[in-house]
């Protein structure tokens, strides 16, 4: 029952009403004259790029499979090739409203058939344009448009049809489009499309065998090498072809390429790029202070260590004993040696910079700074071998000091001992029914020959079957079977190219000695290593080994227009020909085998070659 106010004069109290928030002032209205704002800006970070590369083959009545796969795949760019429209259809009809369309339509003419087309439909939310710099010649299917992103390199995009294999113009036009978008500063290429090149195995980035039109296919290739371009897809788009490609010149930033089912007898190409960069924040540096350290307690605990693992040596195994080293040390160092926290890296000078205020007491200042961490150590550096000692004496002979670290070296090991399969085991505490790994993952077998048909023997190690393969890669080169390079030379021109790109990309503003002593000390080594052995004697791979320095040339000299001549470029470095260098390097191969004792019966053959041909012909001059 409430109580009863017996007081009258007395006011009661008011209730209070417990489901009233206690800060009155954050209670927004349900409707105000003035909207309140959303904050609608979302993180680009950490999201990837999603793009799709999809041969429709007509999409004008396959709608409701476009939306479908933009539904489960959210792309934010899309690739179409084979659109098969014309101006008469708007881009609403054919795809949904969050998409701006860029097309190109084939003109229907007296000798083209309909179809065809490319488009490339990028998310609103995106600031896209299109870029009529680039706009291709007649009869090219190829659009392009750019995407500006914040805090990035402008992305250049562009979608290509190649209607046949043999259609030379189409890549041409290609080549020479591509050329010049490369020299646009600060731009990210990523081109997609149906480029119907089915000869290329981008695997090995070899040719297949019997493959129609190669010289359009190596045309192709070498396109991609000289502007520094990278296709990416690995996996086949039709049948056992892969059609479909992808090209950027930033492969490092690609995070992932699949291949799902299309919507013709092509498969769509589904890949995620890390375009937008994203800031992540520097973790603290924990820096040790063994200054401090209470170094007689670690010491302590170790010896104790130590007479703990020698005592139980016999009932502990190899893992528990290692268990044990481990965390005692690691105990020992948390306990004992203290630690401080950095955030990031101070400069100590940067207040006095401050106060001077002018450039050239600022260059006095650094020249007359003795801590500078870099002075000190250009300063205290001494060049040369750390010295080597046995028994406490210095060894200044070569071979004295060879002996000393072979023995050093093999001290580490056990004495050689053939032992039965039972005695390893018990002696490494293994169970008799401890399974081996598989040797045919370990060991690669390859029938080195030249005939037809060859007969081959199936070889069993462990009872496991070894794999029978046509190349194999042995201490740095790719032996074959047919006894041939050409597989060793397409994989060091592939590494090299990319070297080389590599170095475009980032010593792009670089000075020429700098891009030289780059592309001497990174690329042609790669081209060049057991060089004696591989050389080529066939013109075709002489040519794409040569191919590599000559876009060094350009690289390094910085003039990519087709009026220069490449020649001019290599007389002005004073680079000599890779086929040169690889014979001074087989002949001074030779000269070292003649002089060397161990190659007395090599000496004595070539000094008996050497001596008939004398004699031969002093009887020709009689």
């Amino acid at each position: 029952m409430r109580e009863k106010i017996t007081d009258s004069n007395k006011t009661p109290k008011p209730l209070e009403a417990k489901w009233l928030p206690k800060n009155l002032n954050n209670i927004k209205p349900l409707h105000a004259s003035t909207p309140i704002r959303k904050n609608t800006w979302v993180s680009s970070f950490n999201k990837p790029l999603r793009v799709l590369n999809i041969n429709f083959q007509s999409i004008k009545n396959k709608q409701h499979l476009v939306n479908n796969i933009i539904d489960s795949t959210k792309p934010d760019i899309i690739f179409g090739t084979e659109t098969w429209l014309n101006p008469k259809i708007k881009d609403v009809e054919i795809f949904p409203d969050n998409y701006k369309l860029y097309r190109n339509d084939r003109k229907k003419t007296e000798t083209d058939k309909e179809g065809g087309g490319v488009l490339i439909a990028i998310k609103k939310e995106l600031i896209s344009s299109e870029v009529y710099e680039l706009a291709p010649p007649d009869k090219t299917e190829m659009v392009w448009a750019k995407v500006d992103i914040v805090g990035s390199k402008t992305l250049y995009l562009s979608s290509f049809y190649n209607p046949k294999t043999s259609d030379e113009t189409s890549l041409k036009n290609f080549d020479l489009i591509i050329r010049k978008a490369t020299q646009i500063k600060n731009s990210t290429l990523l081109i997609g499309g149906d480029f119907n090149l089915p000869g290329w195995d981008w695997n090995n980035r070899s040719l297949k065998p019997n493959t129609t039109y190669p010289h359009l296919h190596y045309f192709f290739g070498n396109s991609l090498d000289d502007t520094c371009l990278t296709q990416i897809v690995d996996v086949p788009t039709r049948k056992d072809n892969i059609l479909d490609l992808i090209i950027t010149n930033l492969p490092n930033q690609v995070q992932r390429v699949e291949v799902i089912p299309g919507l013709s007898d092509h498969d769509i190409v589904f890949a995620e790029f890390a375009i937008a960069s994203s800031k992540l924040k520097q973790k603290p540096r924990i820096i040790p202070l063994y200054k401090k350290a209470n170094w007689s307690t670690i010491k302590q605990e170790i010896n104790t260590l130590h007479k703990h693992l020698f005592e139980n040596q016999q009932h502990l195994c190899v893992n528990e004993m290692w268990n044990c080293f481990k965390t005692t040390i690691t105990k020992a160092v948390k306990d004992h040696i203290h630690i401080k926290q950095q955030n990031q890296r101070t400069v100590t000078h940067g207040s006095q910079w401050k106060q001077n205020g002018s450039l050239e007491k600022e260059i006095d200042f650094i020249k007359n700074q003795k801590n500078l961490g870099m002075h000190h150590l250009l300063k205290n550096t001494k060049s040369g071998i750390t010295e080597i000692k046995q028994d406490g004496k210095l060894l200044i002979d070569p071979l004295q000091k060879a002996g000393a670290l072979n023995a050093q070296f093999q001290s580490v090991f056990t004495s050689a001992s053939n032992i039965s399969h039972t005695e390893f085991v018990k002696q490494c505490n293994m169970s008799q029914n401890t399974p081996f790994p598989p040797i045919s993952k370990l060991i690669i077998k390859t029938e080195v020959t030249r005939n037809k048909k060859p007969i081959t023997f199936h070889y069993t190690l462990h009872n496991h079957s070894l794999e029978h393969v046509t190349t194999a890669k042995y201490l740095g080169a790719t032996i074959s079977s047919n006894l041939k390079w050409d597989v060793h030379i397409n994989n060091i021109c592939k590494k090299a190219n990319s070297t080389l790109g590599f170095l475009r990309r980032n010593l792009n503003i670089s000075s020429t000695s700098i891009k030289e002593q780059a592309y001497k000390s990174l690329v042609r080594p790669s081209l060049e290593y057991a060089c004696s052995v591989w050389d080529p004697y066939l013109q075709q791979d002489i040519d794409s080994i040569e191919k590599v320095q000559r876009r060094a040339a350009r690289f390094v000299t910085n003039k990519y227009r087709n009026t220069s001549s490449v020649g001019n470029m290599l007389q002005h470095l004073e680079w000599r020909s890779l086929s040169d260098r690889r014979k001074d390097s087989r002949l001074k191969g030779r000269r070292e085998q003649y002089h060397s004792s161990q190659h007395q019966c090599l000496r004595k053959g070539i000094e008996e070659r050497v001596g008939n041909r004398k004699k031969l012909q002093e009887k020709e001059r009689r």
